[in-house]
């Protein structure tokens, strides 16, 4: 490795094979959760931040950089992202933006019925009468029972393959009317992580986003590859820019198989596709930018 690396930890791209493969391959790396702007003598951030410091490794979710709590962390925080976005070299694992949908809904599923699993029973269903509606999984719970109005929680929620389309269509307006649940666009807020309040804000107003993708991906640069279908070019790159016992390693963990094969493949998903793209274009055009 002969650079400074931002390795982006995009949910639902196969972020936890990543941080399994940097560990067993042993490639020494920096969590973003370790990266605190609020200690001025967090040994990470002055790390990364320290000019004459070179070959680090940058890894996990771009929204777990702490928020700032003082002007001077504020100040700080613009210093970390002016380095990691503008003058490091971002890697951004993708997947196809409906593929990335429809992951986020059954494992919103998934997540409910174990919950209710572990704490209901058909004579006490407490825990879910009790849940907070503002908790992750007391939306989780109104997502999901709104997708399926006429099944009974105890018996475990199910998102029937036959309406599929129907489902994504639903689950999609249900998260659109809360803004803690933007799961969607993983690609955007991970990439474009400094404009995240723009956006943010241009998605609740149901405003296109005019953040110009092209030009920050032309000036950075980043190598962005299809987490699902891993090419050629991305094996030569991650082996040469990491280690070629880390691509090896990856492969050999790659989680979520399964969850790539579901019975209908994104292009069966024709009506959702042509809604999605012209609803939020902005990430099928970082999707285009794979490998």
């Amino acid at each position: 490795m002969k650079q400074n690396i931002f390795y982006v930890h995009t949910p639902k791209c196969g972020g936890t094979s990543v941080s399994n493969a940097l560990q067993s391959s042993k490639v020494n790396f920096i969590p973003t959760s370790a990266i605190n702007i609020n200690d001025i003598n967090n040994e990470a951030y002055n790390l990364v931040i320290d000019p004459t410091s070179k070959n680090w490794i940058v890894f996990g979710h771009s929204f777990h950089l702490i928020t700032p709590l003082t002007k001077g962390a504020l100040e700080r925080q613009k210093k970390l992202l002016e380095i990691l976005f503008f003058n490091t070299q971002i890697i951004l694992p993708t997947r196809h933006p409906v593929d990335l949908l429809r992951s986020w809904m059954h494992y919103y599923k998934t997540r409910v019925n174990n919950f209710i699993s572990d704490n209901c029973t058909s004579s006490n269903l407490e825990a879910i009468n009790t849940l907070n509606p503002t908790s992750k999984m007391g939306r989780f719970y109104s997502i999901i029972s709104q997708l399926c109005p006429n099944q009974d929680p105890i018996k475990g929620f199910i998102l029937d393959v036959k309406y599929e389309q129907d489902n994504l269509f639903g689950f999609f307006s249900l998260i659109l009317k809360d803004e803690n649940l933007v799961p969607a666009w993983n690609h955007t807020l991970s990439l474009l992580y400094p404009y995240r309040f723009q956006i943010l804000e241009e998605l609740r107003i149901n405003k296109p986003i005019t953040v110009d993708i092209d030009q920050f991906i032309e000036s950075t640069k980043p190598f962005i590859y299809d987490s699902q279908n891993i090419s050629s070019l991305t094996r030569e790159y991650l082996s040469s820019t990491i280690s070629e016992q880390f691509y090896a390693d990856l492969i050999k963990t790659k989680q979520n198989v399964s969850q790539g094969k579901r019975a209908l493949k994104v292009t069966d998903l024709k009506s959702f596709n042509q809604f999605y793209n012209s609803r939020f274009n902005c990430e099928f055009k970082i999707y285009q930018y794979s490998h």
